[in-house]
């Protein structure tokens, strides 16, 4: 009986931290946009999290960060409820605006101008994939994703191998989503990439991670959100 009790008192608790947990995050779940600015190292992301209150239907909010690789800092534009984004939109225009105020610079996103890194291929792994699959070749320039195990929660861990001129550099392994897009942007730093990518467990979010490409090194590597001095 007392076991039982135990058992019982152990399941609501998580059951209370699981629901305080999907309440209360703020991070961002999924990215809609990354654009560069017209300002050397400035960095527009566009992303969105989701909600799901337990008496009204689920809901997404969308946000908008400034990322400066100068100083490793985000910036905190404008927030709203939506269901979908557009970068021509008010929402858009009015947060830009919130932005040059904060950060004292007019700030002008560069939206044709390509920034995802052209020689680094991403590409994704499943260590319990079957045979009847062939595996993808690994290229010169690459940066490999393996989903090394999952639990009942679907919560994985994941390894990182990264690549450069056909040798591996550096090996990472961390709590994240395997699923998700990792995706690879270039920097005015021929030796430096920004990773986004999903980290974490149940209260995952994304990040973002300035990388080494010397050595393969996370010389940053924090979830997209506000960093505390600016706020």
């Amino acid at each position: 009986m007392l076991i039982l009790v135990t058992v019982g008192c152990s399941v609501l608790v998580f059951g209370l931290i699981f629901l305080f947990i999907v309440k209360k995050k703020t991070k961002i779940h999924a990215i809609d946009a990354v654009v560069a600015d017209n300002t050397l190292n400035f960095y527009h992301i566009f992303g969105h999290s989701m909600y799901m209150p337990d008496d009204s239907p689920s809901y997404e909010v969308y946000r908008h960060y400034v990322f400066n690789l100068s100083n490793y800092q985000f910036t905190a534009g404008d927030h709203q409820r939506g269901k979908g984004i557009d970068l021509n939109s008010p929402f858009v225009e009015r947060s830009m605006e919130t932005l040059s105020k904060k950060l004292g610079r007019t700030l002008s996103p560069a939206p044709n101008k390509a920034i995802k890194h052209p020689e680094i291929k991403v590409i994704h792994r499943d260590l319990n994939a079957s045979d009847t699959e062939v595996m993808e070749k690994i290229p010169a320039n690459a940066f490999v994703v393996t989903k090394l195990r999952e639990n009942d929660m679907g919560l994985s861990k994941v390894r990182l191998e990264i690549y450069r001129n056909g040798i591996e550099i550096r090996k990472h392994e961390f709590r994240g989503w395997a699923e998700h897009d990792f995706r690879i942007y270039e920097t005015p730093f021929s030796n430096q990439v920004l990773m986004i990518y999903s980290k974490g467990g149940i209260n995952f979010g994304i990040a973002l991670a300035v990388i080494d490409l010397t050595n393969g090194d996370f010389l940053f590597d924090q979830y997209i959100t506000e960093t505390k001095r600016n706020r």
